[in-house]
């Protein structure tokens, strides 16, 4: 095995230094202290290609292979791992799982938006009392007539107060466990969608962390992402 870097992911990672001691560093400590997550930076993350930098160029992304979108993530983080979090959290745990197992329509709508950073997503798995464990979800997603309704709480949701969609892991019939989870595309701006920060943080304190709450939350049916049965495998 090889393990020497080519030119091009030298000059990935020579970029991404680059843009992470002069856009990064200098702000990182005052963003800490003061708990701030810096939106304005996200967007530059999108400008310059560090968010979804493995998603393919039809959607946005820079199809990078994944040595290159690691060296990102790891001169990111050097300078300040809670703009590592945005990059991280974009690309692999919302931007991925879209990629993979979402329809042409749904790549196309969020895909572009996140990453270019004028729009951010997040990953709706954990919850209060259960923790990350998925088979086990206490948020509930019901059949209707028009779609999906979708009731539960998350916590410790990464980027959760300023994203735009959030996905959404929901147990659709908890007989089933992990045979009954699906995930779902939902705008943050849906009526019963609400969000709260969280504060007093022991580290990563300019990264973004809310509690989410869907009360009665109506979706379509195009808003699944995937097949019911397919969320747990998007972990």
């Amino acid at each position: 095995m090889d393990f020497q870097l080519s030119d091009e992911q030298k000059l990935i990672r020579e970029a991404a230094r680059e843009f992470a001691e002069r856009e990064i560093l200098p702000t990182a400590r005052e963003n800490d202290r003061a708990g701030r997550f810096d939106r304005e930076l996200a967007r530059k993350l999108g400008e310059v290609g560090f968010l979804g930098a493995p998603i393919a160029e039809e959607y946005g992304g820079r199809g990078l292979d994944y040595i290159g979108y690691g060296l990102i993530a790891e001169e990111i983080g050097r300078a300040d791992s809670s703009a590592r979090t945005v990059v991280s959290v974009q690309t692999s745990l919302v931007g991925g799982p879209i990629e993979k197992w979402g329809t042409e329509k749904q790549k196309n709508r969020w895909l572009p938006r996140l990453c270019s950073g004028e729009g951010l997503g997040c990953f709706g798995l954990t919850e209060p009392d259960t923790g990350s464990d998925a088979a086990n979800l206490r948020t509930r997603a019901t059949k209707t007539d028009s779609g999906w309704s979708i009731s539960g709480q998350k916590m410790w949701i990464s980027l959760g107060n300023h994203s735009d969609f959030a996905l959404i892991f929901a147990q659709t019939d908890p007989a089933k466990k992990h045979r009954g989870l699906a995930a779902f595309i939902v705008p943050t701006n849906s009526e019963g969608f609400t969000t709260q920060e969280i504060h007093g943080k022991l580290g990563l304190r300019a990264s973004d962390t809310a509690e989410i709450s869907l009360d009665e939350v109506e979706v379509g049916d195009e808003a699944l992402l995937g097949e019911v049965g397919t969320a747990s495998k998007s972990r």
